[in-house]
């Protein structure tokens, strides 16, 4: 990517966390990336076109989770697998900022641009698949005994973190909520383990 062209996605990048898509100026925009509206201009059309690549950057370089190097031979191992790769996620989105919203963001984004609603979806398959190998895995190896199917139970997991999440619409998201969505999930195992 061209340096200018980042610095000024990094830029607009880091006030649509802060502020959400409505409340940056143009202005913010240019002050924030040390740029000319020129040179803004010659690398995007406008501030949504900012906004839209600024949304997929988050999504592929913040939220898009490898689910096939997890481990799954385990539930135990799947959740812990886990819980490390969001970690190491959000430990790069500190190099943004400390105060950034990122539901409110990939909200605007996915409401209002169909390719990004797509990429949000098709994170949200991958994994719920996931989440239902390795369960299943749970309990062929007899480590979960439960009457819910690894389907109802990868909802309930999956709803923890997106509960845990939807919290951070009102505050800011940081390493403290995973560390929530991680007692909580280990919390639902003890109960599923046999």
């Amino acid at each position: 990517m061209n340096d200018t062209r980042n610095i000024i996605l990094l830029a607009g990048l880091r006030l649509f966390l802060q502020k959400g898509y409505k409340e940056v100026t143009m202005q913010d925009i240019l002050e924030a990336s040390g740029q000319a509206k020129g040179t803004f201009y010659y690398h995007f059309k406008n501030k949504w076109a900012l906004f839209e690549e600024s949304a997929k950057y988050i999504i592929v370089n913040f939220m898009t989770v490898n689910y096939g190097k997890l481990p799954n031979s385990s539930v135990k191992d799947f959740i812990d697998g886990l819980l490390s790769a969001l970690l190491r996620s959000y430990r790069k989105m500190s190099s943004l900022g400390d105060n950034f919203k990122i539901q409110i963001l990939i909200g605007q984004a996915s409401v209002r641009i169909p390719e990004i609603e797509l990429m949000v979806k098709e994170q949200e398959r991958r994994q719920t698949a996931a989440w239902e190998r390795a369960l299943e895995a749970g309990y062929a190896n007899g480590e979960i005994q439960s009457r819910l199917t690894a389907t109802e139970l990868a909802t309930l997991f999956i709803n923890i973190q997106e509960g845990i999440s939807a919290k951070q619409l009102k505050s800011v998201a940081n390493i403290n909520t995973v560390e929530q969505i991680g007692t909580s999930w280990h919390d639902l195992y003890e109960v599923i383990k046999a």
